[in-house]
């Protein structure tokens, strides 16, 4: 038995409301799981390399991104598609150094995007246009000298790093 059959139409009045919102969005480019934890092997450089140079040995690193979805233009223009990358980590002896930690003196770590921008830490680079699905954000890691004396040893130094969007 319904409403209305037990206690009649008229004693029964239906008002009410419902209000929903939402968002339809864009989701942000996940990073390639490979590419979140990365241990990068610097190798054996002998000082008699850095003494006569500012720098030594450089590695490459990636950051790729996958599943980024834009607004589309038509064909492959994309606009808001431009992201910003920043490194954190122990300055070093200047802004666009990065300390090392160990037993090795006298040097630090730089590192370059593939424009030849210098990351400073914990400063914003410059920004980069993506234009696809899947993007490659390629960067050069170096060891440089930072003006005081060198000495023989390990060294080590732990990075982040985080990716904003515009």
């Amino acid at each position: 038995m319904t409403l209305p059959e037990y206690w009649g139409e008229e004693h029964v009045w239906w008002d009410g409301r419902a209000a929903f919102h939402g968002e339809v969005v864009r989701p942000a480019c996940t990073l390639a799981m490979e590419d979140a934890w990365q241990i990068i092997d610097m190798g054996e450089t002998p000082v008699r390399d850095l003494q006569n140079g500012f720098s030594g040995p450089e590695r490459k690193f990636s950051l790729r991104l996958r599943n980024c979805e834009f607004n589309s233009q038509g064909g492959n223009l994309f606009s808001d598609s431009r992201i910003r990358v920043t490194f954190d980590g122990v300055r070093g002896e200047t802004p666009d150094k990065f300390n090392l930690s160990g037993q090795a003196k006298g040097i630090n770590l730089q590192i370059a995007d593939a424009r030849g921008n210098i990351a400073r830490a914990g400063k914003v680079m410059p920004a980069i246009p993506l234009t696809g699905n899947e993007e490659a954000l390629d960067y050069t890691l170096r060891i440089v000298r930072n003006g005081k004396k060198l000495e023989a040893g390990n060294y080590f130094a732990v990075l982040g790093f985080r990716v904003d969007y515009e």
